[in-house]
């Protein structure tokens, strides 16, 4: 981008850029990391007993679409710490989460189309998502490292589909342990969602990663704290326009 470009021009610009959809490519560690590109720094996830065939960590009943007593099992649950590198060269560490309950996932895909906010998602859906995730991630930052942060994540994960998939489905884990109590977290914050405890924040940026013929995924990026440099640009401003 020009540097002769006005500031308020180059802002307008990259939101244009934005809203039309930002090409993101897997880096896959070969090389110097290259800008618009992303590669997966950390997982937290819920898994079934590794020692026991045929076991899932969370079932799904009655999904859309698929009538009653039919059922839907996942394996694990959770989230990945998916790095961002942007057009400047900038990084952001995003909360990963898919976003399609019936795709699942393998290696990660070549490139994702990257939007502001929640894809085709109603308004509803969005705003029911934005009360969820703004108040669960504080709390999943702030877990202990001792299997909670795993538990909080599956939670997260589990709580993002019922959203998505309508209020007809139901989830139950599969098997005593994390995912059950993964479950009964999700149910306890979509309450707090559902009876207004819990409100957006503000605290997030939202993205929808959308890889045709793979698993969409939803990018959730904390807000950046103003840095030290522009609040004292601020405030020298004000004592400038004080003294005129």
């Amino acid at each position: 981008m020009s540097h002769q470009l006005f500031p308020l021009a180059a802002v307008m610009l990259g939101l244009v850029a934005a809203a039309n959809g930002q090409t993101v490519t897997y880096y896959d560690g070969t090389g110097p990391v290259p800008n618009n590109s992303y590669y997966r720094t950390d997982s937290r996830v819920v898994s079934a007993d590794p020692g026991t065939t045929g076991q899932y960590a969370v079932t799904f009943n009655d999904f859309r679409g698929g009538g009653t007593g039919t059922e839907y099992s996942i394996d694990p649950a959770g989230l990945y710490m998916t790095t961002w590198v942007h057009g400047d060269g900038s990084t952001s560490v995003v909360y990963d989460f898919c976003s399609e309950l019936f795709v699942g996932i393998n290696n990660p895909p070549p490139a994702y189309t990257v939007t502001p906010g929640f894809g085709t998602l109603g308004t509803s859906e969005q705003s029911n998502l934005s009360a969820f995730l703004s108040n669960a991630i504080p709390l999943y930052d702030a877990a202990p490292d001792d299997g909670t942060k795993a538990i909080y994540a599956a939670a997260m994960q589990i709580g993002i589909w019922q959203v998505i998939e309508g209020s007809n489905i139901s989830v139950a884990g599969s098997y005593p342990g994390d995912a059950t109590t993964a479950v009964g977290y999700a149910s306890d914050w979509l309450t707090n969602v559902g009876n207004g405890t819990w409100v957006d924040q503000g605290n997030f940026n939202y993205y929808y990663a959308d890889a045709p013929g793979e698993q969409d995924r939803l990018w959730v990026e904390a807000v950046p704290e103003p840095s030290a440099a522009l609040l004292g640009l601020l405030g020298f401003g004000l004592m400038a326009r004080r003294r005129r």
